[in-house]
């Protein structure tokens, strides 16, 4: 996942004109609250925008306050608070007739049932505020950022959940509206990055990747610049060609551990890629560290039960089975697998992951029985007509199965196994 609509959104309010005409009481606790926002003083803010409550009236009063108030608490860490105060804003702004709020207050609250896990709620959000434009009918300004936004969120949400076509037509129609700002762009763009990079598009995604770097040492942007490093840092790891990615994954690494404020989201994303790196050298000591320097920065970021967390569990206990460390890294895949099953349904190609990691656990624990369980697991959330990845992992996981069911001495269905393989990669 990306950085953060909320944190856009948030940076951007506290520079945005409105032209709107308000009471002076308001406004002037409302520059105050801005003003500690701004010297990162979250708490004075929060009792500064409590009293704006009061001092509010008009509906554009009402929203903004309790908008504001949602970014500082999503901003703070919390999410089921933030959520709240955002339906409030949601209700000001539909009363105020500000459809660009509205788009973009509808986009942070998808980004905060995102964080809390719940997928199907954020995608069903999306999908309205993307509904609300007419098509073809001409945007403002205001409107064209905030569907942009929309558009790019539900991209990148689809991309997550390995619905690869459906992404990138959003993430181009994103990128294709006129006169949206170069932060946008660079949404879109490093989606397409991600995108691409997943479907092994390499030369596209390093593109991609150089572009927003661009636009970020256009605009002094040093933490997207950092992003966009990591993202070409990986792109070379997938690529197979470490001496690249070492150094560009090492700078990105430096820079969120360098930057002002922390960024817990981001170190856990590049500290994940740091350790794939180190287990691709076999440095398992140094994978395990910095995967459980991940999970403590994923657990900040997301909290205990959201599937990015999963994602790290799964390389933690990967990185675990290849020391022989097998019981705990059960651990990790069970709950990983929990994680997964719960937000994306047991059958999904989240929790397929999950079951072959479980799988290659057992296996190495020579306990076959269970290893062949998992894999069948495995494979019932794995479609065969699925995107490029979850097709590359589908061929693993039928490779491993059938290595398995050869070792209970299963070779009837191991040989169906294979020749099945066969038959899908011919395909």
């Amino acid at each position: 996942m990306r950085t953060t609509v909320a944190l856009l959104l948030f940076v951007s309010s506290l520079r945005a004109g409105t032209g709107i005409a308000v009471s002076a009481a308001w406004k002037d606790l409302h520059d105050r609250a801005l003003a500690a926002v701004e010297r990162n003083e979250l708490t004075s803010a929060i009792r500064l925008l409590d009293e704006c409550r009061g001092a509010a009236h008009s509906d554009f009063e009402i929203a903004r306050t309790e908008d504001d108030i949602a970014l500082v608490l999503f901003h703070s860490g919390k999410s089921v608070e933030a959520r709240v105060a955002l339906r409030r804003a949601l209700e000001g702004w539909t009363a105020a007739h500000e459809r660009a709020h509205v788009v973009a207050s509808s986009a942070t609250l998808a980004q905060i049932d995102r964080e809390l896990g719940d997928y199907a709620m954020a995608e069903r959000i999306l999908r309205d505020a993307v509904g609300s434009f007419p098509p073809d009918q001409p945007l403002t300004s205001d409107e064209a950022e905030a569907k942009a936004l929309a558009l790019d969120e539900l991209g990148d949400l689809l991309r997550e959940e390995g619905r690869d076509e459906e992404s990138r037509a959003l993430l181009s129609e994103a990128a294709r509206i006129p006169g949206i700002s170069w932060g946008r762009v660079a949404d879109a763009t490093t989606g397409l990055a991600e995108l691409d990079q997943g479907q092994r598009n390499w030369d596209q995604s390093i593109a991609e990747w150089n572009s927003t770097a661009e636009l970020a040492r256009a605009h002094g942007d040093e933490l997207l610049l950092a992003s966009a490093m990591r993202g070409l840092g990986s792109t070379w790891l997938e690529r197979g060609d470490t001496a690249r990615a070492e150094p560009l994954l090492r700078r990105a690494l430096a820079s969120f551990e360098n930057a002002p404020e922390p960024r817990e989201r981001e170190l856990a994303a590049t500290l994940t890629r740091m350790a794939q790196l180190y287990m691709g050298q076999n440095k398992l000591a140094l994978a395990e560290d910095a995967l459980t320097r991940a999970l403590r920065a994923g657990e900040v970021a997301f909290g205990p039960s959201h599937p990015q967390l999963a994602v790290i569990l799964e390389a933690l206990a990967s990185a675990l089975a290849r020391q022989n460390r097998l019981d705990l890294a059960r651990d990790y895949l069970r709950r990983a697998i929990a994680i997964q099953s719960s937000v994306f349904g047991e059958t999904s190609p989240m929790a397929g992951a999950a079951y072959a990691n479980g799988g290659f656990v057992e296996q190495r624990a020579r306990n076959f029985a269970a290893a062949a369980e998992q894999y069948e697991r495995a494979l019932a959330g794995l479609p065969a007509d699925g995107p490029f990845a979850v097709k590359n992992l589908r061929a693993y996981v039928m490779q491993r199965y059938a290595e398995s069911l050869k070792a209970l001495h299963r070779n009837r269905e191991a040989g169906a196994v294979l020749v099945d393989l066969n038959s899908f990669r011919a395909r």
